[in-house]
This record gives structure tokens, C-alpha cells and sequence, in this order.
């Protein structure tokens, strides 16, 4: 059960969170209707404020944030991956996730009036979702029989990640607000965060499972009752120290 799950929210988590960036091409348009990079284009009509198309100037630098964003993305996997051999899966993926948490944050707290800040969101964004791709792909070694499946599948998802930003064009154009959208993924996103302590493992998975290997909620448990066993051990040795110490001849302790 546990590892079926773990399966089908990786595939979830690549589909959402790791390649929306490469969307591109849905949430170019609403950033142009947000008014993004164009206080250099020209407007219509008397004293409005409506763009005729998105300019030369602001698609530009668009391109430019899209460019920046998928080159800090894999530019940054063999960091990722020194980090995840350094510190295990759960400290990696928390990172990660709060890295695209930060992203997601950015964009929605800015406006026009601070386009630069996209170079910066969309860059963190996609460093923290081919990040957590590569966190999932080590989860191969849990399908011994299944590796090539689980891998196949897990990059499909992360290569159909387009899909959030579809949606968000989709609702865009239906009256949705682009800030609320925004905020409602930041709020979505922190259930990635349960995943991380509940199916995925704390450090890394030996490419051959040993016998009763466990992972996740499994790990907590077993660290809980592991120290739970060795704080009993000390207050039994405690225990009988003082009962020893409590019991010893009086003149063997003046001795």
C-alpha cells in the first residue's frame, strides 16, 4: 500500500510542482494581460492604459525570464544532487519545496511595477521543481521488478507539467484572478510537505532493498521507538545504580 502511494504522488507531485515552468507558452499570455515588462510598449485610445500586443520590448524580456528560468533549472541539478547525497531525501525535498513555495510567493506579491522580480521567481521555481524531480527518480530502486516503468512514468509526468499552467490560463480567461490562483497553489503545495515525512525516505534507497526495509512513517516510528527503548535502557541503569549506590556497605564506602 504504502509503496503504490508513494508511486502515484510522485507521479502527482512531478505532474504539478516540478515542470510547470516549461508551460511557458500558457502563462506568457496572462502575464502580458497583467501588465508585465510594458512600460516601454504603447498604449491605445486616449489616456488608457491597454497594450496593442505584447510589444517587442516586454516579449523580450519574457523570453528572457522563461530562458533564465529553464537554465537555473538544470543548471543547478548537480547541486541538488551533492545536497541530497549530503543530507538525505526529507532536509532535500523540504528545501526544495519551500524554495518553490518562495517562487510562487514572488510571483503573486508582485505587479507590474516589479516585473524584475519574475527573473528571479520563475528561476526558483523551476531550480526547486527539477529538484524534487531528481529526489523522485532514486524512488526507482523501490520497484526492483518495475524500475524502467516507474521511471518512464515519473518523467512523462514531469514532462506534462505544462498542464498547471494550462489551467491557470484556462480559469485566467474564465474571470479567475491570477493572484488567487497564485496563493491557492502556494496553500495546495504544502501537502507535498506531508509527503515528504510520510513516502518518501529520510536519507537514500540502497539499490538493492535489504529484507524489512522500511521508509517514511515507518522511519519516525522506528526512531520513536528506538528512543523510547533507549531512554527505558538509562532509567533502568539509572535505577539500579542508585539501588546499588543506596545498598552498598557503609564501610566499603568510607574504605
Amino acid at each position: 500500500m504504502q509503496t503504490g502511494l508513494t508511486w502515484f504522488t510522485a507521479l502527482m507531485e512531478n505532474l504539478l510542482c516540478a515542470g510547470a515552468v516549461y508551460g511557458w507558452a500558457n502563462i506568457n499570455p496572462v502575464l502580458v494581460e497583467e501588465g508585465y515588462f510594458s512600460h516601454n510598449c504603447t498604449t491605445t485610445g486616449n489616456n488608457q492604459s491597454s497594450i496593442e500586443a505584447p510589444c517587442k520590448d516586454q516579449a523580450e524580456k519574457l523570453n528572457l525570464v522563461f530562458t533564465i528560468a529553464t537554465v537555473a533549472g538544470q543548471g543547478s541539478s548537480v547541486l541538488t544532487g551533492m545536497i541530497l547525497d549530503k543530507l538525505g531525501g526529507w532536509i532535500t525535498r523540504t528545501f526544495l519545496l519551500i524554495l518553490v513555495g518562495i517562487g510562487y510567493l514572488m510571483l503573486g506579491t508582485s505587479d507590474p511595477s516589479s516585473s524584475f522580480v519574475l527573473y528571479f521567481a520563475f528561476a526558483i521555481i523551476n531550480i526547486g521543481g527539477v529538484g524534487l524531480v531528481l529526489t523522485n527518480s532514486q524512488i526507482a530502486n523501490l520497484y526492483s521488478k518495475y524500475r524502467v516503468s516507474y521511471s518512464t512514468s515519473s518523467q512523462g509526468a514531469f514532462n506534462s507539467g505544462s498542464t498547471v499552467f494550462l489551467l491557470m490560463n484556462t480559469l485566467y480567461y474564465a474571470g479567475v484572478q491570477f493572484k488567487h490562483m497564485v496563493f491557492f497553489y502556494i496553500a495546495f503545495s504544502f501537502s507535498f510537505h506531508i509527503r515528504t515525512f510520510v513516502l518518501t525516505p529520510r536519507y537514500s534507497i540502497p539499490h538493492t532493498l535489504p529484507r524489512g526495509y522500511s521508509y517514511g512513517y515507518r522511519e519516525v516510528a522506528c526512531a520513536a521507538k528506538t528512543t523510547s527503548t533507549n531512554a527505558a535502557e538509562r532509567a533502568e541503569f539509572t535505577t539500579k545504580d542508585d539501588f546499588k549506590r543506596d545498598h552498598d556497605d557503609p564501610d566499603e564506602k568510607n574504605f
